[in-house]
């Protein structure tokens, strides 16, 4: 096993995992907007019966979709592992490091698919108690309050955000399969891919508008007048 095969993969999943956390902490103008309107949606769906019901209903299914099928991809990545490593132990000299090197890779997807699934796991779970509290009129006489519904849906969502990203992290995990330098050749070309995803541009001037309408109807301070 060679310096490469190390210090590559080390490099750049640290250059991807940074990247990754710095998105994911900053609160961008996309996230601000689409928390309000998460918000928005809640308030305004509260005890509507099969509407709210309906397009929750889809959230969840898009989510099991995506947890299901990472659980069907680890166990079948990790069938191919076993099998290597059977083939590789009985072989009289026993795994070579290349081919340790190989499990490696393989128990990484595994891994990851695996955290993919509990995250989409966690988000249905959580979805679906919204789905209940959205149409709750109140709670031992006491009315359940929409802000309440809005901090689990955004839960939900959390759980949602940080599976789409490590579903994104599959491709450089991927291409590390074949070689370390092929993934050094990917890692670049998807952080710059990815960062355009995260981008807002697109919506950047329907989004000043909307602010402005927003500041608006925000009611004016009154100027406080210096009593001497």
């Amino acid at each position: 096993m060679t310096v490469h095969q190390i210090a590559i993969p080390i490099v750049c999943f640290a250059f991807i995992v940074a990247y990754h956390g710095y998105e994911f902490v900053r609160v961008g103008e996309t996230r601000k907007l689409f928390a309000q309107v998460r918000k928005g949606w809640v308030d305004n769906c509260v005890l509507t019966g099969q509407q709210a019901v309906n397009t929750t209903r889809d959230y969840i299914r898009v989510a099991s979709a995506l947890g299901g099928s990472s659980i069907i991809i680890a166990i079948f990545v990790a069938g191919v592992a076993s099998g290597h490593f059977a083939d590789c132990a009985n072989s009289g000299t026993g795994c070579t490091q290349a081919e340790v090197l190989v499990l490696v890779k393989l128990g990484t997807l595994v891994g990851l698919m695996c955290t993919i699934f509990f995250l989409f796991t966690q988000c249905a779970r959580f979805a679906i108690h919204f789905s209940f509290m959205i149409n709750t009129r109140e709670m031992n006489s006491v009315p359940l309050p929409p802000s309440l519904m809005t901090r689990v849906f955004d839960h939900a969502h959390w759980y949602y955000s940080v599976g789409i990203r490590a579903f994104f992290v599959t491709i450089p995990v991927v291409s590390w399969l074949f070689t370390s330098w092929c993934l050094l050749g990917v890692t670049p070309v998807y952080l710059l891919v990815v960062h355009g995803i995260e981008s807002s541009a697109f919506m950047s001037e329907p989004l000043l508008e909307l602010k402005a309408k927003q500041q608006e109807q925000q009611p004016e301070q009154p100027q406080q007048q210096d009593v001497t």
